[in-house]
């Protein structure tokens, strides 16, 4: 028979381990992603995933190389969440799908909206669960590397990504204008 207070340590470590499990197959879905993102981008963007970013072919022409890079980018975050599962480190998770969930914002802001659910939801959702089971109690709050500041610096990372993704949006969506304005100047002008 075990008492009340081993029964409680038992609980408590089992609940920490279900959480850190969660966090690290959320980490491996969102490195899966990234892999399927880097293969539409790098590998496919002419002909599959024209159809899933809806573009056209003369789009996809025009910018193969540029989303072959991005791929890349997308690549290494995949290979940044794996590598972090398997070390079952939980800073280099939470590092990695900050990031994630960081880039998911600007593309948000600056391509598609749905890239929120696609990136940055799992992403954060797997920097809580992944914070939430490291042994919280094992922390003082004086301690810098308590599982809620490593959140805090998350979601401070989020909010200015969404401050720069903004302001990149704002002005790429000005100088749209601005070259409408210069064709239809120009237009006008032959006539």
């Amino acid at each position: 028979c075990i008492s009340r207070q081993q029964q409680q340590q038992l609980t408590y470590g089992l609940m920490t381990k279900a959480l850190e499990v969660i966090g690290s197959v959320l980490t491996a879905l969102v490195g899966v992603i990234h892999v399927y993102i880097f293969a539409l981008e790098a590998l496919l963007w002419r002909t599959r995933a024209r159809k899933v970013f809806r573009n056209t072919k003369e789009f996809a022409d025009s910018t193969a190389v540029l989303a072959a890079n991005q791929g890349y980018y997308n690549l290494l975050l995949a290979v940044g969440c794996f590598w972090a599962v398997a070390e079952e480190n939980a800073a280099d998770k939470t590092f990695f799908l900050a990031a994630v969930a960081c880039a998911g914002v600007i593309g948000a802001q600056t391509a598609s909206k749905t890239i929120i659910y696609v990136q940055t939801v799992p992403a954060f959702l797997g920097a809580v669960f992944v914070q939430l089971g490291r042994d919280v109690g094992a922390y003082d709050w004086s301690d810098r590397h308590h599982p809620v500041y490593s959140l805090l610096w998350v979601v401070f990372g989020m909010l200015a990504t969404a401050g720069i993704g903004g302001y990149i949006a704002g002005r790429e969506k000005k100088y749209a204008a601005m070259s409408r304005l210069d064709d239809n100047n120009k237009a006008d002008n032959t006539n």
